[in-house]
């Protein structure tokens, strides 16, 4: 039957989250060759009914299995956008930072990554468009720009101690 297959697939992500092995729903849907749409809302009731620890009933998850999710996804993103170790290493800090001082608490996982990836290459000159980086990262362009916005006001915060981008943020993310 056709409504078992996204049910499965809702089932073995939450399973997932729960064992702290996160996977992106894209990604077991693509694997079992299931609609993500469907999956997503078989998601949301697995949760519910499961009240995981890991997924809450307003679908956020907890700030290990995010950072689990992230140590995942960005070394993946990373290395489809062909960045180079500088701008992962800059784009996987201020992700951590981001979470861990619930910056964007609201968000998921995938678009605080992608916020991340962006401002790092802007600041080390790695210039990929927000349309490269969504292509990657399953995201939209708006939801990029919501989230970028929301983690630019933080910027000074959620850099690497020490850290000198190659591109000064002032020129990198004009005002103007």
């Amino acid at each position: 039957h056709r409504s078992i297959d996204p049910l499965a697939t809702a089932s073995m992500v939450a399973a997932c989250r729960a064992l702290k092995k996160p996977r992106s729903l894209q990604d077991a849907c693509v694997a079992t060759g299931t609609s993500e749409r469907d999956a997503a809302r078989y998601l949301k009731l697995v949760c519910a009914a499961l009240d995981a620890d890991a997924v809450g009933g307003d679908g956020s998850m907890d700030k290990d299995t995010i950072a689990l999710h992230m140590a995942r996804v960005m070394p993946k993103f990373c290395q489809l956008l062909q960045l180079p170790p500088s701008v992962e290493h800059i784009a996987t800090h201020m992700a951590e930072v981001i979470v861990e001082r619930n910056y964007c608490n609201r968000r998921n996982p995938m678009s605080i990554s992608a916020a991340a990836i962006y401002l790092a290459c802007q600041l080390e000159d790695s210039r990929k468009t927000q349309t490269e980086i969504c292509h990657v990262t399953g995201l939209t362009e708006v939801t990029l720009r919501k989230v970028y916005k929301e983690v630019l006001r933080e910027l000074p915060t959620i850099l690497p101690p020490g850290y000198q981008p190659t591109v000064a943020p002032d020129r990198a993310f004009p005002t103007g």
